[in-house]
């Protein structure tokens, strides 16, 4: 989780979370120089498995989650944002998919969209049963939710680090994973995904000129990394053969 001045949800947030987690799990909350109580908040669930990381600047919200990929352990890693509130059978039906279908990588849920007062908005989880997520129509629309995702350790260690100009750490992961593995889409609103006025994605539509550079960089990043990224998907097909 990236956390920034998230006083107002987190604590709902971090609570619906380790209801699912396991003696072994951890929730690394990597906060952003926050000019709230959002790190006291954190610190108050005095839980051995949330891990709070705190930046030595703003560095935004893809720079906070490169860092908590960094620092992951776990052979499964989920995303959260600091401002949603899980259901409570999210864990258990995505780790599912991964369990039935070893040659999945990524794993991305159907959300239910909620107002900044919980409220559920009419027609989202419809909205959002489309999902597309090769690279060609990922560059052209992002249908990668972050919030929604989990995915395997070999794709942290694919998608790390950063290229430097990517718009989100998601349409960036997403792309990645089209590469390397394959997707798995769960038609399940495994999240309350709530949006309001201080969404780190903003509530308003980038320009046609703004998109165009977002998906330039993303495109000249996948050509630079694009031999490295064939050899991992070889390495990861050839693994799972032997195991299968």
């Amino acid at each position: 989780m990236a956390a920034y001045n998230g006083s107002r949800y987190i604590h709902e947030q971090i609570a619906s979370i380790l209801l699912q987690m396991e003696a072994g799990d951890e929730l690394i909350i990597v906060d952003d120089r926050s000019k709230d109580n959002t790190t006291d908040l954190v610190e108050n669930f005095a839980d051995r498995r949330v891990r709070l990381v705190r930046n030595d600047r703003n560095c935004g919200v893809a720079r906070s989650f490169e860092r908590a990929l960094e620092l992951v352990t776990g052979d499964i890693v989920f995303l959260s944002d600091q401002d949603d509130v899980w259901h409570s059978d999210k864990v258990r039906s995505i780790l599912a998919v991964f369990q039935a279908n070893p040659d999945v990588t990524l794993v991305i849920s159907n959300v239910e969209m909620i107002d900044a007062a919980g409220d559920c908005i009419p027609q989202s989880v419809r909205q959002h049963r489309s999902f597309r997520g090769g690279v060609f129509q990922t560059l052209v629309k992002n249908h990668y939710r972050g919030c929604a995702m989990a995915f395997r350790k070999c794709v942290v260690e694919a998608t790390l680090p950063f290229p430097a100009g990517i718009p989100m750490h998601d349409s960036w992961i997403g792309l990645v994973n089209a590469i390397v593995g394959k997707t798995q889409f769960l038609d399940l609103p495994l999240v309350r995904h709530r949006r309001h006025d201080q969404n780190a994605s903003g509530m308003r539509r980038l320009s046609v000129f703004q998109r165009s550079v977002d998906r330039w960089f993303l495109c000249t990043n996948l050509i630079w990394r694009a031999r490295s990224l064939h050899e991992r998907r070889a390495r990861f097909k050839t693994r799972h053969a032997s195991v299968s």
